[in-house]
């Protein structure tokens, strides 16, 4: 009975329960299309509401944050000094800690295959020696033929002395040096007359003993023949009175007869002494003198000429062998280079080895025993560890206002949640152009921040980011910086949220960060301001852009602007997006130019003039739609990780003509 009354009581409720549960099933079906009709039927301006900002007022940081690497400040760079190519035999591992007792231990840290060299010094070495021994002999050579010149040039000397003395010897010296000096004169209009010579009061010598013994026997030939004369006058005196007989005067005739032919003869040998021997031997002892000094001048000159060839001789030999000498050593030392020792402490990093290398897919081998090094190509590289830095790349935009010496806070992407500190100590002058090939329109500056603390974790190659704090400006109105957008006035302006539709407000900036930038005029706090273009301003800013480029004229950027949208560029939604109506004016503008180019109108104008003047007439034609009271450029995501994009990482930053602008 109890079981039949609960079945009963069953079937009496469960009406009720499916009751309430269709009434609830209908109050979700309601809320749903509810809230569907509302999120289809909401504004515009109420769909805008989450790209907008409030106008705030406080300290704003202007900082430069840029990504690097962590470097050492210093570091030693160990180069193959190897001419050509060899191969690694043997190397420390990487990440080696080089220690003071290694250093002094003279520990090897890369020893390179020397076997090539070794042979190379072997046949050097027979060259260099016998390079030697032929210096040595031109050496010898050379002294000889200083001590034979000297022999040869005193022997003429003594030649020309001697036959000095000859000639002085034979006139005298008086007589003998007036005739040398006349000869050496050369005295041609002066007839030297030697013969006269021998009536020169001022001959002497052996000239004078031959005239004297000459004028000594004619006077003794004369005495003589009057001797024999008077002898004979007393003996016919005699004979005549019979005292000798005539066989004593014959005798005494005769000997008369003698002395007259001796005295005659005397006479004609001193008269040919004087005209011929005395002369002949003059000329004969002056012309050997002469040819003394004619002997002395060749052997000085011959003297000379052989020296000079020895000497050369010597100097090509000298050259030959600092030639083989320096290639010995040249040798000898590329030995020693082969084998790399530890000159200071630190961490041993491979060269090669960063990620340049590998992302620019360079041929070479990595760093390993058996491959293969070339000259001047880096094998080690020992950092100091204790002084630690970070090099960044400062886009150009931002490098005038990094200086040595700002501030900066480093971070370390392995170690997120440690905050390390620096400072800016280099900036360079010059552009990096090692991504030139990626982006050659791109400029970018090394700078290196160092890093204030030593940690043992902190090691070459980590990646980082350095945030360098350019100024601290106290109580700064400041808006996100893409809500500043610049017109092709040069000016920029900001979208001001407005009861009635949004307001376009020119506005003066003041410096930036990666995040905001200053308002110091055109705003005021708590005012809120749209992040991207307003709808229904999107189309227009093909026109704007275009004129800013072009720099149009005021008139031309007066009337684009009364350009709008018409009913049938929106989309089913109630509004086309600002890529789909940029490229409707775009095409429409190409479309107006491709048809009347060849007008007669457009003659002797450019292709951007022609499409300026039909801007223009687009514009003249819609002027009569309402006027939209101004319009920037439009950066389409809001997105704080896209509009704070790095050069290379990213999309480009909003420009902000007139200086200053993001990249």
């Amino acid at each position: 009975m109890s079981q039949a009354n609960n079945i009963a009581t069953s079937a009496k409720t469960a009406p009720k329960r499916s009751r309430k549960l269709r009434r609830w099933f209908l109050v979700i079906i309601i809320i749903a299309i509810i809230g569907t009709v509302y999120a289809i039927t909401k504004r515009p301006e109420e769909e805008s509401l989450d790209t907008t900002f409030l106008v705030r007022r406080g300290s704003l940081e202007i900082t430069v944050v840029e990504g690097g690497s962590v470097k050492a400040l210093e570091s030693q760079e160990i180069k193959s000094e190897v001419r050509g190519s060899t191969k690694i035999l043997g190397i420390v591992e990487e990440g080696y800690l080089v220690t003071e007792e290694d250093v002094a231990n003279g520990k090897i840290l890369v020893e390179l295959d020397s076997s090539e060299l070794e042979e190379h010094i072997v046949d050097q070495e027979t060259i260099y020696l016998s390079a030697l021994a032929s210096l040595t002999q031109a050496q010898t050579s050379y002294e000889i033929q200083i001590s034979q010149n000297e022999s040869q040039i005193k022997s003429a000397e003594l030649l020309v002395k001697f036959k000095k003395m000859d000639f002085e010897k034979y006139l005298g010296n008086e007589l003998a040096s007036d005739v040398l000096a006349k000869q050496e004169t050369n005295d041609q209009s002066e007839d030297l007359g030697y013969a006269s010579l021998a009536h020169d009061e001022r001959l002497g010598g052996e000239a004078e003993q031959m005239k004297k013994d000459l004028e000594a026997d004619i006077l003794l030939a004369g005495e003589e023949l009057s001797l024999a004369v008077e002898r004979l006058d007393w003996t016919q005196k005699l004979h005549e009175k019979g005292f000798v007989t005539d066989s004593d005067r014959n005798t005494d005739e005769m000997n008369v007869k003698r002395k007259e032919i001796s005295g005659e003869s005397t006479k004609i040998k001193s008269q040919l002494f004087f005209v011929y021997d005395f002369t002949k031997r003059v000329e004969q002892l002056l012309a050997d003198y002469q040819e003394a000094i004619r002997e002395l001048d060749r052997t000085m000159k011959q003297a000379a000429a052989s020296l000079v060839r020895d000497k050369s001789q010597v100097d090509t030999q000298q050259i030959k062998f600092r030639i083989q000498e320096q290639r010995r050593d040249d040798h000898l030392e590329q030995l020693k280079k082969c084998v790399i020792r530890a000159e200071r402490p630190g961490l041993v990093v491979y060269g090669g080895s960063d990620s340049r290398s590998s992302y620019y897919g360079s041929s070479r081998e990595p760093i390993a025993e058996g491959s293969s090094v070339h000259e001047r190509q880096s094998i080690i590289t020992i950092p100091d560890m204790t002084r630690m830095s970070v090099l960044v790349k400062i886009h150009e935009s931002s490098v005038k206002k990094v200086q040595k010496g700002q501030r900066a806070k480093i971070r370390i992407d392995a170690y997120p949640e440690v905050d390390l500190y620096g400072e800016v100590v280099k900036v360079a002058v010059l552009p990096d152009y090692g991504n030139r090939y990626m982006n050659p329109d791109m400029k970018v500056y090394n700078t290196s921040v160092t890093i204030d603390a030593v940690e043992d974790w902190l090691k070459p190659g980590l990646s980082a980011e350095a945030t360098i704090l350019i100024n601290r400006i106290e109580d700064a109105l400041h808006v996100p910086i893409q809500a500043v957008f610049p017109g092709s006035d040069g000016k920029r302006y900001c979208f001001i949220v407005k009861p009635e539709g949004p307001e376009r407000r020119e506005v003066t900036a003041g410096e930036f960060n990666e995040e905001y930038i200053q308002i110091v005029k055109g705003l005021e706090e708590n005012e809120r301001v749209y992040l991207r273009v307003p709808r229904g301003f999107e189309e227009i800013q093909e026109i704007e852009n275009a004129n800013y480029q072009g720099q149009p004229t005021t008139e031309i950027r007066d009337e684009a602007w009364n350009y709008k949208p018409t009913q049938n560029t929106e989309s089913s939604n109630g509004s086309q997006s600002g890529e789909g109506q940029g490229q409707n004016m775009m095409a429409l503008l190409q479309a107006e130019f491709d048809k009347t180019k060849d007008n007669e109108e457009y003659k002797g104008m450019s292709e951007d003039d022609i499409k300026r003047a039909i801007m223009k007439r687009i514009a003249q034609e819609r002027a009569a739609l309402p006027r939209i009271p101004g319009f920037a450029y439009n950066e389409r995501s809001s997105e704080k990780g896209k509009n704070n994009a790095k050069p290379g990482k990213g999309p480009a930053r909003t420009k902000l003509p007139g200086g200053g602008g993001k990249r």
